[in-house]
């Protein structure tokens, strides 16, 4: 499968999204058709306390196939809080018709709308978008799931616009992906939708690409043209990110465009047409649980996201000590 067509500016948040509690299920989970259909598998979870905001949810599981046509792309979860509020999670992965257990994940969403109560039982019930089989014909199953809440936070910022000022506020051992080996189209081609770095010294990630991944020259890119990239830490908490950020062309080449930087608070950045060596990378005085990369539209030309030279890490404590004066500072005016 081919790739599919379809100055720095720094936005900068109050709050990051901090882990709450995690529900979790072993399943197995029935998923059958429309939200609200009786036939639909659902769970419980008690959250005892102590109340807060809720701003981002987290999604991973594995989902199998029991009706041979049901589609990956009708997967859906509608999460309903003690007080009745509901959201629904929008489409969780991409594709058609599938065999075997499939790992779904890990993908975020907002559940701002669930601000009225978060003590007491929360309910989570999978559904489908299409009803392949029928009203109790079940068209998949679920287990393994676990939903992961987040609230908003205060949070200090500081960035980084050249590598040697990263490096030299980075503590060693760090985690540094570059991607030796890889070519164009190999080992990533489309058809896959995650993909988990091999990981250093206790940190990892996991990239994921709703239209799939791709794989260009020593680099990360993704298939579709405009589809944001995902990561998300799966190893030891991460407080800094940097690399180098681009657009390219369907053949992986370099080309002007915007980049965004997109945490999962809202926190946003702006890159204003990053060169092919140009270095960005930021601290946040809290754990950065996923970041989403992504091309801004325009011109009429498509561009896909390109990372490179990827580091994931923490400060050195003398570093921190300077980051955090500096934070009390900022808060003071």
């Amino acid at each position: 499968m081919g790739k599919a067509l379809v100055l720095v500016t720094a936005c900068l948040a109050a709050s990051v999204a901090m882990a709450q509690f995690t529900a979790t299920h072993p399943g197995p989970i029935n998923s059958d058709g429309p939200a609200g259909s009786p036939y639909n598998g659902t769970f419980t979870f008690n959250y005892p306390g102590p109340a807060f905001v809720p701003d981002m949810v987290t999604f991973t599981g594995t989902a199998t196939s029991v009706q041979p046509y049901t589609y990956l792309s009708e997967l859906r979860w509608r999460i309903t809080n003690p007080v009745g509020q509901y959201v629904d999670s929008g489409q969780l992965a991409s594709g058609t018709t599938w065999s075997g257990p499939y790992n779904v994940g890990p993908v975020s969403w907002s559940v701002a709308g669930l601000s009225g109560g978060t003590v007491g039982n929360w309910t989570f019930a999978a559904w489908e978008s299409y009803d392949d089989g029928g009203p109790g014909n079940v068209d998949a199953t679920w287990t393994n799931v676990s939903f992961t809440f987040s609230a908003q936070t205060p949070w200090t910022c500081t960035n980084y616009f050249d590598e040697a000022s990263f490096l030299a506020n980075l503590a060693s051992p760090y985690y540094l992906e570059d991607f030796p080996g890889w070519t164009y189209g190999n080992p990533l081609n489309g058809t896959q939708l995650t993909w988990d770095a091999p990981g250093n010294a206790g940190y990892g990630w996991r990239a994921y690409a709703a239209q799939g991944l791709w794989s260009n020259v020593s680099a990360l890119s993704v298939n579709v043209a405009y589809d944001p990239l995902v990561i998300t830490m799966t190893g030891n908490p991460v407080n800094m990110v940097g690399g180098i950020f681009t657009a390219t062309d369907i053949n992986g080449n370099w080309i002007p465009g915007d980049v965004t930087i997109r945490l999962a608070s809202g926190a946003t950045w702006t890159l204003t047409q990053p060169g092919p060596t140009t270095f960005f990378g930021f601290y946040c005085s809290d754990p950065i649980v996923s970041v989403t990369f992504n091309c801004v539209s325009g011109g009429g030309v498509n561009r896909w996201i390109q990372l490179d030279h990827f580091y994931v890490g923490i400060p050195e404590p003398a570093s921190l000590l300077l980051l955090s004066l500096a934070g009390l500072m900022l808060r003071r005016r």
